[in-house]
């Protein structure tokens, strides 16, 4: 089994942006994302963006007047990013978002981590470590957003574990789950169409199992209180101000 890095260097990272709709689709949702939850500076406008792959929300903050900071391991999707950010304020930076966050030493209006960030941690320990940062780097009514797939509260069973991705005429991507203890193992299966016919790729890697209530709770006790609660298509977002 690979580890995420892995995982992104062998299938996911040349194919993410085509995974999520192309490059103007996913940052039109991340634009009204930022909208909806009025996430518009007023103080500091530093942002932080941690798990920022190739900038969809990390772009559409920096429209909004936020100064970003971004984080992600990627290579090719940093590359993106740089590609489709232009002179926007936003500094990316290489690096381990836990690390990144241990080490920082400014305070942020607004922290972001969205997707499935979270659940990519190597331990709960590791998601832990994340939350006590996220304690130190929030500013006094600073807000915290984050995302992440629910694999507890309805655990996919039987056929509802195979779950089609994206397809067009040159690729079809799909995935399968299978429940580990406190991981969700992800078994991801591209074929792509090339001038001698289809080619299989097949990689899986493990993903971590958050209870919505215990992520909830962790941050409540490091000083946060929960302002909004969403679920759309098996992704929870939590809004958070830091009290």
């Amino acid at each position: 089994m690979n580890d995420v890095g892995e995982h992104y260097r062998r299938l996911l990272a040349p194919i993410y942006v085509w995974m999520v709709g192309g490059a103007e689709a996913a940052l039109e949702r991340n634009r009204e994302l930022v909208r909806a939850a009025d996430l518009a500076p007023r103080g500091s406008a530093r942002a932080l963006d941690l798990g920022a792959g190739f900038g969809a929300t990390s772009i559409a903050l920096a429209e909004r007047g936020w100064n970003v900071t971004a984080v992600d391991t990627s290579d090719e999707l940093l590359a993106e990013f740089a590609r489709l950010a232009g002179a926007l304020p936003i500094r990316r930076e290489r690096a381990d978002l836990v690390e990144f966050a241990e080490r920082a030493r400014e305070r942020f209006e607004l922290v972001v981590c969205l997707g499935d960030t979270l659940t990519h941690l190597p331990s709960r320990e590791r998601v832990v470590a994340s939350f006590d940062a996220f304690a130190r780097l929030v500013a006094p009514d600073g807000r915290l957003v984050l995302s992440f797939r629910d694999y507890v509260t309805k655990p996919l069973e039987g056929a509802e574990r195979f779950i089609p991705v994206r397809s067009d005429d040159r690729r079809v991507f799909t995935c399968f789950l299978e429940i580990q203890g406190e991981h969700v193992i992800v078994h991801d299966v591209l074929y792509e169409r090339g001038d001698d016919g289809w080619k299989l790729s097949v990689s899986d890697y493990p993903k971590l199992r958050l209870a919505p209530d215990w992520v909830v709770a962790e941050l409540v006790a490091r000083g946060f209180e929960l302002e909004q609660r969403a679920f759309e298509r098996g992704m929870l977002t939590l809004q958070l101000r830091r009290r």
